[in-house]
C-alpha cells in the first residue's frame, strides 16, 4: 500500500465517525484536543465540555472491552453500530479483533480529536471524538492501538465505533502519538465557533 493511502486510511479511522439521528457521515475537518485547547476561554469551552464527556466514554468503553464485559459495552454502542451488530454478534465482532492483535493487557491514554463537518460553525450534535490508547496485548506486539469514537444521540454520548488495530510500517514509534499544538484548527479562519444547542 502507497504510503499516502496508508496516511489517509489511518486519518480517517483516528477521526472516527460523526453522525446525526438521520444517518451516519464522514467527517470533513478534525483538531485535536491539544490545539482546541490554545483558544481563548469562552470559544473553547463548550468544545472542551464536549470532549471531557466523550472521554470519560472512551475510557469506560476501553475498560469494559479489556475487561471483557461485553453485554455492558454494547449498551453504550450507537443505534447505528447496533444495526450492523446485534447483541449476538458483538461478541463475535469483538473476538475477531482479539484473535488478530491478541487479548488487551493494558491500555493508556495518548490522544483525542474532535471531527466535524463544518468550519465555520461546529455543530456538536452531529460531530465525533476519536479517542486513541496505546494497548499492550498477549501478542506482544508494540504496534497496536485502541481507537474509540464517539458521538451524540440527542443529548445522549454513546459509542460509534471502537477498534483495535496495529501501525503500519509507515508510521515508526516517535510518530505514532505525536500531541498536535497549533494556535488555531486547520480550516478554522477566524474564532472557534459552535452552533447554538436547542
Amino acid at each position: 500500500m502507497r504510503k499516502s493511502h496508508f496516511l489517509i486510511l489511518l486519518w480517517l479511522s483516528v477521526c472516527g465517525s460523526a453522525f446525526t439521528d438521520a444517518q451516519a457521515q464522514l467527517p470533513l475537518y478534525s483538531c485535536s484536543r491539544s490545539t482546541i485547547e490554545a483558544y481563548p476561554e469562552e470559544e473553547k469551552r463548550p468544545v472542551l465540555q464536549f470532549l471531557d464527556e466523550a472521554r470519560a466514554l472512551a475510557d469506560k468503553s476501553a475498560r469494559l472491552f479489556a475487561e471483557g464485559r461485553v453485554n455492558e459495552l454494547y449498551a453504550v454502542m450507537s443505534t447505528p453500530f447496533k444495526n450492523d451488530y446485534t447483541e449476538a454478534t458483538f461478541p463475535e465482532f469483538l473476538a475477531a479483533q482479539e484473535q488478530r492483535l491478541g487479548k488487551i493487557l493494558k491500555y493508556e491514554y495518548r490522544n483525542q480529536s474532535l471531527s466535524f463537518g463544518n468550519p465555520e460553525e461546529i455543530d456538536l450534535q452531529s460531530s465525533g471524538s476519536g479517542v486513541i490508547y496505546e494497548v499492550k496485548t498477549t501478542s506482544g506486539n508494540d504496534d497496536v492501538y485502541l481507537d474509540v469514537q464517539t458521538g451524540r444521540e440527542g443529548k445522549e454520548p454513546v459509542v460509534v465505533n471502537i477498534i483495535l488495530s496495529r501501525f503500519g510500517p509507515a508510521y515508526p514509534p516517535e510518530r505514532r502519538y505525536r500531541q498536535v499544538k497549533e494556535s488555531a484548527c486547520l480550516y478554522i479562519k477566524g474564532p472557534l465557533k459552535v452552533k447554538a444547542s436547542r
